[in-house]
């Protein structure tokens, strides 16, 4: 046994220099994905690539409108590597089988987001936790489609261009096979600016926030989440008609 050891000691492993992309594939987890969008069912995958030091994430879905003949995508990038937090993302869908010319990227969303984590203990002495503030910056350009009813294949695209500032904070605890946060509070402020300045085609504001509270049950792993979610915006948006960015109420 003392051989195999000495032996095991002159092993050399082969030293390689790090590199994000090498250690991207295989993907982190691959799951089944599906979502119900307006008048269609996508079905699809969800995945993430994910490198071995954690410094670098890319969350992907795909789904496919079978209803439609649409594609729909969501990716996103997070650079952890250095702080703040970097993220880009590009979301949006396109109609296959559309009679009019359009784009792969007919409808959707894109900006980035800069990150300023925070972390610390709430001051309860007998049940402290762990909290966690983040504070955003943002920019997003939107397009959508807005087709002329008394012509179908005549559709004009609108843009919403916008500055946003985001709060965070969240003291809520999640365990290792948790679903979901099983104990604590957590809640955002989301202030939205849009603005023809920035290149849109409307000038609005747009302000909500956005607070849960996880109960424990008796039952184990059982939670009570609740949630209220409130905003308010600047009378353009009911001017402008736009009904993308008016408030609903839904869960």
């Amino acid at each position: 046994q003392s051989n195999d050891l000495n032996i095991s000691y002159k092993i050399k492993y082969p030293i390689h220099s790090y590199h994000p992309l090498t250690s991207f594939w295989p993907p982190t987890y691959w799951i089944p994905a599906a979502q119900l969008i307006e008048n269609d069912l996508g079905i699809g995958f969800s995945t993430e690539l994910k490198d071995v030091l954690g410094f670098y994430s890319l969350p992907l879905s795909i789904t496919y409108g079978i209803l439609n003949n649409s594609l729909n995508y969501n990716l996103n990038y997070y650079n952890y590597s250095y702080l703040p937090i970097i993220n880009f993302y590009l979301s949006g869908n396109t109609v296959l089988a559309s009679q009019t010319p359009t784009s792969w990227w007919e409808e959707g969303k894109t900006g980035i987001n800069i990150y300023f984590p925070f972390k610390g203990h709430t001051a309860f002495a007998t049940n402290s936790r762990s909290y966690r503030q983040i504070f955003s910056l943002g920019y997003q350009y939107e397009k959508s489609s807005i087709t002329d009813t008394s012509s179908p294949l005549n559709a004009n695209q609108e843009k919403i261009n916008s500055l946003r500032l985001n709060y965070s904070y969240s003291d809520a605890e999640k365990y290792g096979f948790s679903i979901s946060p099983e104990l604590g509070n957590s809640f955002s402020l989301t202030y939205e600016h849009a603005d023809k300045a920035l290149g849109g085609d409307y000038t609005f504001d747009k302000l909500l926030f956005d607070g849960r509270k996880f109960i424990p049950l008796p039952p184990l792993h059982q939670v009570l989440a609740l949630r209220l979610v409130a905003g308010t915006s600047s009378s353009n948006i009911l001017e402008s008609d736009l009904d993308g960015e008016k408030f609903k109420l839904g869960g």
